[in-house]
């Protein structure tokens, strides 16, 4: 869900995700890895994705999730983020009546549905339009194949693969636009509805997060509970609108420890770092990572350390949220010039930063789209471990399904969080056996969250299954890229 019609009054609760300490955990065995951080210098030179690679690198993933052909895969990404403005237009149509909006991901029919009161809408198809590729000339297609070859090997992608990725993007896409109506209630009604009891949903033992699903017209309460019965006795006193229990046990753990691969402290603390970022006041460039990385005492006798292409940068701490309802956020500035890319695997290729994709679309003017939400139902990856404090690191993706989370308990502040679930393979529903698509280690924190070469946020927390913290986690959060004027800095985008 976008939920424009709600910007700068979006006020869910949610981020309160009773952290548990384990600041004191230290590993030493902790590996520093000769793969670079996200804040990549011009030493490092590191080999660039291109729009026809990307796609294909998470269209693999995709097909693995959501169990449908590498070609389906890659038509479904392609469109999915780049329809944001005629998304936003449709949303929009339904004024007060809008319910909901969602990718439908099953293996049937991909489609874009928008719920609303209103009854009898027809449906309608939704056109993306072509995007320019790498040179399709075939003796210039052939010398890229060459150039490529290595890099390509790496990641296990094949020159066919690849370029059926290009021909998907270069030619126009349709997607069709479902309406379901009749819903019973908008989304403002249940939005009103948390507001109005947000301090008593926040009392409720074990609150984690609480939201609307725009699926099925719910507001949904995590909590951290063996059982939903206490929690669901305590919401019928005062939320008079559809609901439901889901029960996340161990609750969101903060992931900030035993990442070791990119920014260090002397006292053993690590996290990732996500993206490039400048200074709005100063102009210095850094990186941003997660908020409450933040060291023991800043910032001496524990400077942040990062390390890229084997040369150590003491970085200094900028502005900080930690774990607020603006963000979980911290800017990291120090003498190497940032760019614009990032790292999002343990091959040493790196990804451009072209774009970023805010948690709720946003509107100037006469109601003339200025940025694109992101939509429930939303395919997404982040950087993570591949086995606890190890040095290799992995992409691995899940699906949006909710951009209204709101963070702590502080109804009136808005937020800037967005939930990602585990996919079961072929099923795209909650994970109930298996590893499905997810993973997520302590020590992830602060990493980039992204879709092709498009910057989606900064990882904060985790929720695993059974609360066993074993890489397979259900649920994750991360601060949308949009937060980060919070702390004085814009995103580098090429």
């Amino acid at each position: 869900m976008r939920p424009r019609s709600l910007s700068g009054q979006s006020r869910l609760i949610g981020h309160n995700f009773q952290i548990k300490s384990i600041f004191g955990f230290l590993v030493s065995t902790i590996i520093i890895s000769n793969f670079s951080s996200a804040y990549a210098q011009t030493e490092t030179n590191p080999t660039l994705l291109d729009s026809g690679e990307a796609l294909a690198a998470d269209a693999k993933l995709y097909a693995e999730a959501y169990g449908v052909s590498y070609e389906e895969a890659a038509k479904r990404l392609s469109i999915m983020f780049d329809i944001g403005a005629e998304a936003d237009a449709a949303e929009s149509e339904e004024g007060d009546d809008f319910a909901g909006s969602y990718f439908d991901n099953s293996t049937t029919q991909f489609s874009l549905v928008v719920r609303t009161k209103k009854a009898n809408k027809p449906d309608r198809i939704l056109k993306r339009k072509a995007r320019a590729v790498a040179e399709r000339d075939p003796a210039a297609k052939a010398k890229r194949r060459a150039e490529r070859k290595a890099m390509r090997a790496k990641l296990k992608l094949t020159d066919n693969e690849v370029e059926q990725a290009e021909d998907i993007l270069a030619q126009e896409a349709q997607v069709p636009l479902k309406f379901k109506g009749s819903a019973a209630n908008s989304v403002q009604v249940l939005q009103a509805a948390i507001d109005a009891s947000a301090q008593s949903l926040a009392a409720i033992p074990g609150f984690q997060n609480v939201f609307v699903d725009n699926k099925t017209g719910e507001v949904v309460l995590m909590v951290d509970a063996k059982s939903p019965d206490v929690a669901s006795a305590e919401a019928a006193k005062f939320l008079k609108v559809p609901y439901r229990i889901e029960l996340v046990p161990g609750g969101f753990v903060n992931v900030a420890l035993r990442g070791g691969q990119f920014s260090s402290v002397a006292a053993g603390r690590w996290c990732l770092t996500a993206f490039a970022a400048k200074h709005n006041t100063t102009g210095k460039t850094g990186v941003v990572t997660a908020g409450h990385c933040v060291p023991p005492n800043p910032p001496s006798p524990n400077p942040i350390s990062l390390n890229d292409g084997g040369t150590n940068y003491v970085m200094t701490q900028g502005t900080t949220l930690n774990r607020q309802p603006a963000g979980d956020l911290m800017f990291l500035s120090g003498t190497p010039t940032a760019v614009a890319e990032f790292y999002y695997d343990g091959t040493g290729v790196a990804r451009s930063v072209t774009g970023t994709r805010s948690r709720a679309s946003t509107a100037v003017g006469n109601g003339t789209l200025s940025t694109a939400g992101t939509t429930t139902g939303s395919f997404v990856c982040h950087l993570g471990q591949q086995t606890p404090g190890s040095s290799n690191v992995v992409q691995s993706c899940g699906e949006v399904i909710s951009t209204t989370n709101n963070g702590l308990t502080t109804p009136s502040t808005g937020g800037s969080y967005v939930v990602v679930r585990n996919t079961q393979s072929g099923a795209g529903t909650v994970t109930t056996s298996g590893t499905g698509t997810l993973l997520c280690f302590r020590g992830d924190s602060g990493g980039p969250w992204f879709s092709g070469t498009i910057a989606f946020g900064v990882m904060s927390g985790c929720a695993w299954q059974n609360g066993v913290q074993n890489g397979t986690t259900l649920y994750s959060t991360y601060t949308s890229v949009d937060a980060f004027p919070s702390i004085g800095v814009t995103i580098l985008v090429k």
